[in-house]
């Protein structure tokens, strides 16, 4: 096999293998580890043209993430500013917005309200929203039970609270614990039950009980609520994504 040239440590200049010298300033050339061929110089070229961007980058990745971890830790602290949030629904949970920086701050804020407020109910709605939205179920289902204790025949906020169960079910699904996947699903049943005893005719709650009984393989129960669904308001969005999901099932 033929061997590569080798490159002298001093001026760099390129010699063929069987040289002892280099060609150009006399260097002795050391054939061993020190010695560069041309695949190692091209690497090391490489590394040194790596962009600044990419240093960057992965700085602020790893800045973000150290946010989260600190606010994960309850090390942050709290301000203070009124704000009021609307119930969202079932489909828009899913989409979520992520966890970013902003998202952390106004939950800090929130908390801070909450904290020196703790019968804002408005408040208390907006932080359990965002930090559904933002991932942290377990604490949002906590400040969902906290604004229930205030207001507890809010059909809306048992809905989202259910939707928090079902989220955590799907994520201990994930995880192949079904122990705790039925465990979560069986509470969102509850909640979404609960919320039908005080509004009979909430359509996501409907909604929201065939997607769990689907994900629970009861394909039959999750068709009845389905078309209960369309039967409360054919011509609310809600029920579109119904009749969709019965034409496809």
């Amino acid at each position: 096999m033929k061997q590569e040239s080798i490159y002298c440590s001093k001026c760099g200049t390129e010699n063929i293998p069987e040289d002892n010298y280099c060609s150009k300033c006399g260097t002795q050339l050391k054939k061993n580890k020190s010695n560069q061929t041309r695949s190692q110089k091209s690497e090391v070229e490489s590394a040194k043209k790596m962009p600044i961007t990419t240093i960057l980058y992965s700085a602020a990745a790893l800045l973000v993430i150290g946010f989260i971890v600190l606010y994960s830790a309850g090390i942050f602290e709290s301000a203070s500013a009124p704000v009021v949030n609307d119930t969202q629904n079932f489909d828009d949970v899913h989409k979520g917005m992520g966890v970013d920086l902003k998202s952390i701050e106004r939950i800090n804020l929130l908390e801070g309200i909450v904290k020196n407020n703790p019968t804002d109910k408005n408040t208390i709605a907006e932080l359990a929203h965002l930090l559904n939205d933002s991932g942290f179920k377990e604490k949002a289902i906590e400040k969902y039970k906290q604004y229930l204790e205030l207001d507890p025949k809010n059909a809306d906020m048992v809905v989202d609270m259910g939707v928090c169960y079902f989220e955590l079910g799907r994520d201990a699904e994930t995880a192949k614990n079904m122990d705790e996947t039925k465990k979560y699903y069986d509470l969102a049943i509850s909640n979404f039950m609960d919320a039908l005893k005080i509004t009979p005719k909430h359509q996501i709650a409907h909604y929201n009980l065939g997607i769990v009984n689907m994900s629970s393989g009861k394909f039959d129960e999750a068709k009845e609520w389905w078309k209960k669904t369309v039967e409360i308001n054919p011509n609310a969005e809600v029920a579109k994504n119904a009749k969709e999901l019965l034409e496809s099932h």
